[in-house]
Order: C-alpha cells, then sequence, then structure tokens
C-alpha cells in the first residue's frame, strides 16, 4: 500500500529523483516569475493610462494572467484548446472580461477589448510554454503535464482509493480516469472515489464535486472531452448517510443545510450539480440546536457546559468574538482561558502569530502610520515599481478596503472587518490576545473556550459547539405559496 497526497504521487512519476519537491515554485514566487515574463507587455498595454492609476492596475492585469493560466492547468483541456486566444471567451478568466467591459472600473486608455482579442490566453500560454521548457514549475503544471501526457501512477497500481474527492480538479479526475485504462497489456486500476458534494469548497482554484459526478453521469452543463470519449461500463454510486457521532437533533440541523442546498439555484438551476441527499443521526447520545450565542451568554460558566468550542470558515473570523470575550468580562469574573486549535506552520500558535502581525499593518495604514504594506499581494506590486524605478504606490485605508475587493483577496476580507469594527482599540486588545492566549500553555482539556477553524475541526467532537456566521447564509428560499410559519429560518 502506497500512501501520498496526489500531487506527491504525481511528482514521483514525472520529476526525477534528483529534483525535490521543494524546488516548485509558491504562489508568490510564480507571481514574480510571471511579471518577468509578461512584464513589457502589461506596460505596452498601460502605456495610455494615466500615472497615478498604473500601479493599481498593473497588479490587476498581472493577476488576471495568473488566473487565465490557472484556468487551463485545472482544466482537462489540451494545450491547443485551453491555450487557444481565438477561443478568448471561454479561456480567459471571466473577472478579467468583465473588468474589460465595466464602464465605471476600466481605467482610461486601457484598450477595452484586451479580453476579446485572448490577450491575456497568450500571455498565459508565454508562462505554460517556459514551464514545458523545464524553466521552473509549480506542483499544478506537473499535474497538468502528466494528465497531458496520460502518465501512470507510481508503481502503476490495480487498485487507486482517493479521499475527499469533491476537492478534485477537472484535470485530476482526467488523470486519475486514465488510471482505469488498460495499458500496455494490463487491466486498469479498480478507482474508488470517496467525496461528499455538499463539502466542496476549493472552487476558486477549480475544484468542483461535479468533476467527478460527470463520470457516473450525472448532468452537467459541461462536459469535457475525456468524459465525451469516456469508456467507463462499471460505474457504482454508493451512498453513505448514516452518522454515528451525533443524534437526530443534530442531525436535523444539518438536513436544514442540505435540504438548503437541494432546493437552491445551485441545485434547481444545475449550476453545481449534485445528487441531493439527507443524513440520520444513528448515535444514541441527546442532542440540542439552539440560536442563541454560547460564547455572548459565556456559556462556559454554566456546571453543565463548562466548555464551549468556536467553529469558524476562517481562522481571522474567531478573532473577533475571542476579543469580545476577553474585554466582556465583568468585574470581578475570571477572564475565559482560550485555546487555538492546531499545530505544525499553517496551524495553531504560528498560525495566529501570523494573523496578529498582519492585523498590526492594517491597523497602521488606517492611522497613517504607514502607507506601505509589507504583505504578499502589496509587496509584489512596490518590487515591480522598483524594477521600473518608480515609487511604490502610497496607500490609503481605503485603497487597501478596495484591493481587498477588486483582487479577491478573500483572506483579508476578515481583517478588514475587524480593523473597522474596533479602530483604535485594536492594538491594545491584540497585544492582550498575544499574551493570555497565544502566549499561554492551556491544555484543550482546561480550556473555557477552543476556536477553530472548520478545517481543523474535521473529525472532531466536542459536546458544545457554536458556528460563526462566516459561512453562507442558509435558507433563502422559501416554498411558493406557503404561508410565512412563525419560526421560518431567513
Amino acid at each position: 500500500v502506497r500512501a501520498s497526497t496526489l500531487h506527491s504521487a504525481v511528482f514521483q512519476a514525472m520529476r526525477p529523483a534528483s529534483e525535490g519537491s521543494e524546488s516548485a515554485l509558491t504562489d508568490q514566487e510564480l507571481e514574480l516569475r510571471i511579471r518577468d515574463i509578461v512584464g513589457r507587455d502589461v506596460d505596452e498595454a498601460l502605456a495610455g493610462v494615466d500615472v497615478g492609476q498604473r500601479q493599481k492596475t498593473r497588479a490587476l492585469l498581472f493577476l488576471y494572467v495568473r488566473k487565465t493560466l490557472d484556468l487551463f492547468l485545472c482544466s482537462s483541456k489540451t494545450e491547443e484548446a485551453g491555450l487557444d486566444p481565438a477561443r478568448a471567451s471561454i479561456n480567459t478568466f471571466f473577472p478579467a472580461t468583465l473588468f474589460h467591459a465595466s464602464v465605471t472600473r476600466l481605467p482610461h486608455g486601457l484598450d477595452r477589448d484586451l479580453a476579446r482579442k485572448g490577450w491575456y490566453v497568450k500571455l498565459a500560454k508565454r508562462v505554460w510554454g517556459r514551464m514545458v521548457a523545464g524553466d521552473f514549475f509549480t506542483f499544478d503544471s506537473v499535474v497538468k503535464q502528466a494528465q497531458l501526457a496520460g502518465a501512470a501512477l507510481p508503481g502503476t497500481p490495480t487498485c487507486v482509493l482517493v479521499d475527499e474527492s469533491q476537492d478534485l480538479t477537472e484535470c485530476q479526475v482526467s488523470l486519475l480516469y486514465t488510471q482505469a485504462l488498460a495499458r500496455g497489456g494490463r487491466p486498469g486500476a479498480d478507482l474508488y472515489l470517496f467525496m461528499d458534494a455538499a463539502q466542496t469548497i476549493y472552487g476558486f482554484r477549480g475544484a468542483r464535486a461535479e468533476n467527478v459526478l460527470r463520470l457516473g453521469g450525472v448532468p452537467c452543463a459541461y462536459e469535457p472531452e475525456f468524459v465525451r470519449a469516456a469508456r467507463v461500463p462499471d460505474v457504482i454510486d454508493r451512498s453513505l448517510t448514516v452518522s454515528w457521532r451525533f443524534g437526530p437533533a443534530i442531525a436535523a440541523a444539518a438536513n436544514v443545510a442540505l435540504l438548503s442546498k437541494a432546493l437552491s439555484p445551485q441545485t434547481t438551476e444545475a449550476k453545481n450539480p449534485w445528487i441531493p441527499y439527507l443524513i440520520t443521526g444513528g448515535a444514541g447520545v441527546p442532542g440540542q440546536v439552539v440560536s442563541a450565542s454560547l460564547v455572548a451568554a459565556r456559556a462556559w460558566q454554566r456546571p453543565a457546559v463548562r466548555q464551549v468550542t468556536l467553529i469558524a470558515r476562517a481562522n481571522a473570523t474567531l478573532l473577533e468574538p475571542a476579543l469580545v470575550a476577553l474585554y466582556g468580562t465583568p468585574p470581578g469574573e475570571e477572564p475565559p482561558r482560550i485555546v487555538l486549535l492546531g499545530d505544525g506552520p499553517g496551524a495553531g500558535k504560528k498560525l495566529w502569530r501570523r494573523i496578529i502581525a498582519e492585523v498590526d499593518k492594517f491597523v497602521a495604514v488606517r492611522s497613517g502610520e504607514a502607507t506601505h504594506l509589507q504583505l504578499e499581494p502589496w509587496m509584489g506590486e512596490a518590487a515591480e515599481a522598483e524594477r521600473r524605478n518608480e515609487p511604490p504606490r502610497a496607500l490609503e485605508w481605503q485603497d487597501v478596503v478596495d484591493d481587498v475587493h477588486s483582487r479577491e483577496l478573500s483572506n483579508y476580507k476578515p481583517l478588514v472587518t475587524l480593523v473597522e469594527r474596533f479602530g483604535d482599540e485594536l492594538k491594545r486588545m491584540l497585544d492582550r490576545f498575544q499574551r493570555d492566549v497565544v502566549g499561554s500553555s492551556v491544555r484543550a482539556q482546561d480550556a473555557h473556550l477552543i476556536l477553530t477553524s472548520a478545517h481543523q475541526a474535521k473529525g472532531l467532537e466536542w459536546d458544545h459547539v457554536e458556528v460563526c456566521p462566516d459561512f453562507e447564509p442558509l435558507c433563502r428560499w422559501r416554498v411558493e405559496g406557503a404561508p410565512r410559519a412563525k419560526g421560518d429560518l431567513d
């Protein structure tokens, strides 16, 4: 049995043993390479744009080139089809097309027809050409090369089992499908794909449940070539819908979300096809769902509760209720003992120190103490200005807010919200959080409040859990003609 991530398995099959995976470019390194390769083309496109708007627009154009490249890397298309400028309408990152069609956002002097002419596709193709030539690579580019070559996974396995398959891109599914095809006189591998279509969260990088569902014959608006030519006669679908982790009450709450999805445009308009289902709680334990905030009620003080776990989509979202819990402690009452769940470079205290440092930088810009941000999205822009012997763009707070939204910097949205809510007090509050929470050695079993992201919480269980409101709102539908009942969810 060989266990690895798909990226790791493909890396072993496609790269020389002497070339370690650490040679793969990070996102920031790739962005710098893209700037080097297509920088002159971007400068020419911006020649007629007002100098005051060039730096911000330049960063946006580089982003659209990168996203157009990503669109190809996560697809199952051949180079001829996926990087064909004549098919710019489907091969260009769609927000780039909207940007050039906008009357209000497009700077004066920038060609309105750039996207339509296939300009972004041409530049993405040039970057891809350098990847193919071996100048540099990313994990996604190696997977794409393996998919185009129809490469076999290491060891030519007879059985391939893939967990969390809802997070596979179309490119990855195409590569896995080729493992099921006979080759060299040997039968293809048996392919087992485990997934929950309702848990797809990586759509921003091309991962969609429909990439797998197509293989099972689920109707989809778009069907790639490898599916149309598929020769998979024995696709068998099995459902696992009984959970032994909780009882009927928690299952009923989960079914609200599942039913909402089933009756939402995601399903009824087949934008994100899936096979709707409901779950059954098989555990013989009591459970209750309430709408009141356990954290706001300081429920850990009750002997029957003692501990509350707070779960959010993004770690930064957890900061706001945690700060309120610390600062909202009445006189004479013990502040809550708080624990940060997780370990390693991407979680736990290391992650929180990084988040706090990022918030400090945002606060400095808002207060006027700084006019530049030493964070990845803005550092690349500053490096480009330095290369052109231009002064970096001086940032005001509204510039940062606009950048976060226009450049889809979703990781920073909770931080912007935090800064705007607490304002000048935030710095002092974070100092206390750093001292009393990040710097503490409280064990999870002794904590009043556990902070965790949904990713870190996967597979774990607690008695009292509160879910933060940074997930998609539920039940924005109502059965047509039905009277509105007391207690309907909005």
